[in-house]
């Protein structure tokens, strides 16, 4: 799978790439985090994917939040908040430009368990497929 991801103790944040990318048919770039250690997703506060600027890539999008459809998943321990998040945005390859090996962006959350809430800016890219 051509994703990227990284994790820390209270998060896990990754990307992928779904689909090849070419002109006349978009891709759709997937970035989702989950929180752990009893961690809950902060409602007051935006979570955003902010694709990365390329000129050979056309973002539908280039900012996707909380107005944009994301999917929002529920915690085990509480119902009530959530703990899985998952933004994706579609995108095509700019004819006339060298196809770029990655796409990606910044993905932005903040989280807070019972004591304290602490916000990121995650940038991850993926590979993309050969068209």
């Amino acid at each position: 799978m051509r994703e990227d991801r990284i994790e820390t103790r209270a998060w896990i944040a990754s990307v992928r790439v779904i689909g090849p990318l070419r002109a006349d048919h978009p891709a759709r770039l997937e970035a989702s985090v989950e929180l752990r250690d009893g961690y809950h997703l902060n409602a007051a506060r935006p979570i955003l994917l902010l694709p990365s600027i390329d000129p050979a890539l056309r973002f539908e999008k280039i900012r996707v939040g909380r107005d944009d459809g994301i999917e929002l998943f529920a915690c085990p321990e509480d119902a009530a908040q959530a703990c899985r998040a998952v933004l994706s945005v579609r995108f095509t390859a700019v004819e006339g430009h060298p196809a770029p090996s990655r796409a990606g962006g910044t993905l932005v959350f903040s989280a807070c368990d019972g004591r304290r809430c602490f916000s990121e800016r995650v940038a991850l890219s993926a590979r993309l497929a050969e068209p």
